[in-house]
């Protein structure tokens, strides 16, 4: 049957033995029965049941009474308008458009227009790329299949899916398919264990203030940039998401009221570091359940140049989790934050409470610089200014009456040393390495008396004076963090300069000796700095003192049956007491240095054998020495603060116990006295070489000595 025109009305029950073509207008207010097709070109309005298929490719449609369709509506064309309750799939062809005025029962699919503005009970599966805009507040859907195209919910609505049945997986976004929700606007599970798909490739875009409820499972991009989103449900990060919270205004919060779980996903964070207001975009899963996983972030500096500051103790919430979560992150060397000033780097870490936060740690290279000038100190009191006595010798032969003699002498002393040492703060530790190489020269004058001089004891005593000058350089490998992670970010370079000057007392009787020294120690260094991430210094430099006394004792034994060999067993103590400093950075930025302590005490043997030139009386020997040194030191403590006044303990790591192999050569000649009033000339060399964990030092030492 053909209508090709005009209009008709349908007010009986129809039963059709074959199809029914309609080109015209036709009405029908009764039900079609026959299970045939209806098709349409023209205008229909129905209101009654079909046993077929209502089929359209052209014209109107329209359900202006209770309907039910069996076979469904087929749109290849023109416009279906639901305004009455109605029980059908629906399937919308490209080009053709739906409008849902009242409650459908039933499935749609739909690649062309779609007008929602009521419910719909079964699943609707969108295949075609048109936006479908969702205005009308508290619409429902049995469940959504988005292939392709565009939900947007408007603002301040509310938009409920799935049914009351079984917790499943009630809506998918598949590649290509977008979800937006306007400010304040809502997705609504029927239940929380429903869940919201979003594959690879899809997106979802979220309003001010916008809620997702139910178990949302995340693999497109997400645009989470807006304040106050809400995830009221628990939340899975797969591993090809991208949520990006980054907008260039850093204190965002996305909260998840639910557990979170991350599969490698992404999230973009902004930041911003300034010193004293630092704030981070958030993301808040608390007081829901135990969260786990792994996440990827990528973090944008919002921070103003020059005003970085060190974080919070706890460090700056990234991500907030439920107390024994136990969701760890990463983050990519390059997207951490970089101090312009080079006085902070920033990491990655978990606070008290298992949260992901970012932790600022002073550079390494201001941390290291501390170690530096510590193992600078602890090079001087223990390796140029070596626990050593002064060169000494036995009297020559008086004349009668006579009881003392002057004498003077000096040592020259060069050589290299690396000391590995840690500086640690609270939130970091940097091992770094100082290259030495050092120099220095001692001089000394003094009177050795026969029999003490006074107390006519047995003990032959030399009462003296010292001066002497040190110089030092040396550099200090910075290793890099973040994007310089690997590689050495700069070198500290330090100059050294000491002058000093004492006294000293040394006593002998027979194979016993003991001496004591005490000085007063002045030295300047200079700072400077070069690499990819140089500090603030050029030719930096503050100063120390220092006093120093040491103490050391002797006993000269034969060897049975070798009247030539002597062994000479020494132990010792030196303690030198060093003053605080101040260090200023170019920047304003400063270290102050404690005052400190160095206390090394030594133990060792000599084992020599002497020689007798007879033509002239010479005496001389080879010598060996082994000598164990042990520190016992407290670790270096300095404060660094920032140009706010924040600030960060340091400590640093003194030099470690250390072994001394040393080998020389003396010789000793006592001259004429009638050819001069010098009487004796005494000389030797020794070499010298150190080792313990983390250290060792190479030495030359050449020393003479005149008596008169």
């Amino acid at each position: 049957m053909q209508i090709t025109g005009g209009s008709f009305d349908v007010h009986e029950s129809l039963t059709l033995g074959a199809g029914l073509a309609n080109a015209g207008t036709l009405d029908i207010d009764a039900d079609v029965l026959g299970d045939q097709t209806l098709s349409n070109s023209g205008t229909l309005t129905l209101a009654g049941d079909v046993t077929g298929t209502v089929s359209q490719t052209a014209g109107s449609t329209t359900v202006d009474g209770t309907s039910a369709v069996s076979g469904g509506f087929d749109i290849e064309g023109g416009t279906l308008t639901i305004s009455a309750a109605t029980t059908a799939d629906i399937d919308i062809a490209a080009g053709a458009s739906l409008v849902v005025n009242s409650a459908l029962t039933g499935n749609i699919t739909n690649a062309g227009a779609l007008d929602l503005q009521n419910d719909i009970s079964g699943t609707w599966t969108q295949n075609g790329n048109d936006t479908v805009a969702v205005s009308a507040d508290g619409l429902s859907v049995g469940s959504l299949a988005f292939n392709a195209g565009t939900l947007s919910i408007a603002d301040a609505t509310t938009f409920n899916v799935g049914d009351n049945g079984t917790s499943q997986e009630d809506a998918v976004f598949a590649s290509g398919s977008s979800l937006i929700l306007g400010q304040g606007a809502t997705i609504a599970m029927a239940q929380a264990g429903d869940s919201l798909r979003f594959d690879s490739g899809s997106s979802l875009i979220f309003g001010q203030d916008a809620t997702l409820t139910g178990h949302s499972i995340l693999n497109g991009a997400v645009n989470a940039e807006a304040s106050g989103i809400v995830f009221d449900g628990n939340v899975t990060v797969g591993s090809s998401a991208v949520v990006d919270m980054a907008n260039g205004t850093s204190g965002d919060v996305v909260t998840v009221n639910g557990a979170l779980t991350g599969n490698g996903g992404t999230v973009s964070l902004d930041v911003d570091l300034a010193d004293g207001a630092q704030t981070a975009d958030t993301i808040v899963a608390t007081g829901h359940g135990l969260s786990s996983g792994t996440l990827h972030l990528v973090l944008e500096d919002q921070t103003t140049a020059d005003t970085y500051g060190a974080t919070e103790a706890g460090g700056l919430v990234l991500v907030d989790l439920e107390a024994g979560s136990t969701v760890t992150a990463t983050v990519d060397a390059t997207s951490f934050p970089t101090d312009n000033r080079n006085t902070y780097t920033y990491t990655l870490g978990n606070n008290s409470d298992g949260d992901i936060v970012l932790i600022s740690q002073l550079n390494n290279a201001a941390a290291g610089l501390t170690g530096a000038i510590a193992s600078a100190q602890s090079l001087v009191a223990s390796v140029i200014n070596r626990p050593t006595s002064p060169f000494v010798t036995t009297l020559s032969k008086l004349n009668e009456g006579e009881k003392c003699r002057p004498g003077g002498w000096a040592r020259v002393v060069g050589g290299t040393a690396n000391a590995t040492g840690t500086a640690t703060t609270a939130t970091s530790s940097v091992e770094t390495t100082t290259e030495a190489r050092f120099g220095g020269i001692q001089v000394g004058l003094d009177s050795t008396c026969f029999n003490s001089l006074l107390l006519e004891n047995g003990w032959d005593v030399s009462y003296g004076i010292i001066a002497g000058y040190n110089t030092a350089s040396a550099d200090q490998p910075i290793p890099g963090t973040g994007a310089t992670a690997g590689m050495i970010d700069s070198v500290t370079e330090l100059d050294m300069s000491q002058a000093y000057a004492g006294g000293y007392v040394v006593a002998a009787r027979g194979r016993f000796s003991l001496d004591v020294q005490a000085r007063a120690e002045k030295t300047d260094f200079t700072v400077n700095s070069s690499g990819l991430n140089p500090l603030a210094v050029d030719d930096t430099e503050f100063d120390t003192t220092a006093y120093t006394l040491s103490a050391a004792a002797s006993y000269a034994l034969s060897i049975p049956n070798q009247p030539n060999l002597f062994f000479v067993p020494t132990a010792g103590l030196s303690w030198t007491r060093t003053s605080d400093a101040d260090f200023m950075f170019n920047d304003g930025s400063q270290i102050e240095l404690d005052a400190s302590t160095t206390a090394i005490s030594f133990v060792g043997g000599t084992l020599a054998r002497t020689m007798v030139n007879e033509a002239n009386g010479a005496r001389s020997a080879a010598f060996a020495t082994l000598t164990h040194y042990v520190n016992l030191s407290d670790d270096a403590a300095s404060t660094f603060i920032d140009t706010s006044d924040i600030s960060t303990a340091i400590r640093s790591s003194a030099l470690p116990d250390y072994t001394e192999i040393s080998l020389g050569y003396t010789y000793n000649r006592e001259l004429r006295s009638d050819r001069g009033s010098l009487r004796k000339f005494s000389a030797s060399i020794r070499a010298d070489g150190r080792f313990g964990q983390g250290f060792d030092s190479y030495g030359l030492t050449g020393q003479i000595r005149l008596q008169f």
